[in-house]
């Protein structure tokens, strides 16, 4: 399976995880959901800026966790990014008692599943990708959040 090409933008203070390790998350998810071989840009943001981009480009200014957005499959690469919201992933792991570690995981990897073609919209399909989710976290060692239906 090609590997990805992982590209992190940290644009907050406080990051609960490495950038190494959420290259590392990113890469370990895209190889297990097929994604083929890629190029995908990950950018951590706080929640002001994740509100302009969710206005930006979903024309809803509401305060939310990961935004996907598949740019396009050439015939060899996949091209993509996902942008996190670290400052939310802190108050919901705090609000939880739960590691914000773990809780920014869970948005790198929601946001991977979407590109993977999962969808959460309709609740047997969120079922799904939620379960597929909390395999995933496992996977990479996090226990999955308590939220996590």
């Amino acid at each position: 399976m090609p590997r990805p090409d992982v590209h992190v933008a940290v644009f907050v203070r406080r990051l609960p995880l490495s950038r190494a390790r959420l290259a590392g998350i990113a890469r370990r998810v895209w190889r297990s959901e097929r994604l083929g071989g890629g190029d995908l840009s990950l950018a951590v943001v706080g929640t002001r800026r994740m509100q302009t981009l969710a206005q930006t480009y979903t024309g809803r200014g509401y305060k939310t966790d990961v935004l996907a957005f598949d740019l396009g499959a050439g015939p060899v690469r996949r091209v993509a990014e996902v942008v996190v919201n670290a400052q939310l992933a802190r108050e919901q792991a705090r609000r939880l008692g739960a590691d914000p570690a773990a809780e920014l995981a869970l948005y790198v990897v929601h946001g991977l599943l979407h590109l993977a073609g999962f969808d959460d919209h309709d609740p047997a399909e969120a079922r799904r990708m939620h379960d597929r989710a909390r395999r995933r976290l496992r996977q990479l060692g996090f226990r999955p959040p308590p939220a996590l239906p």
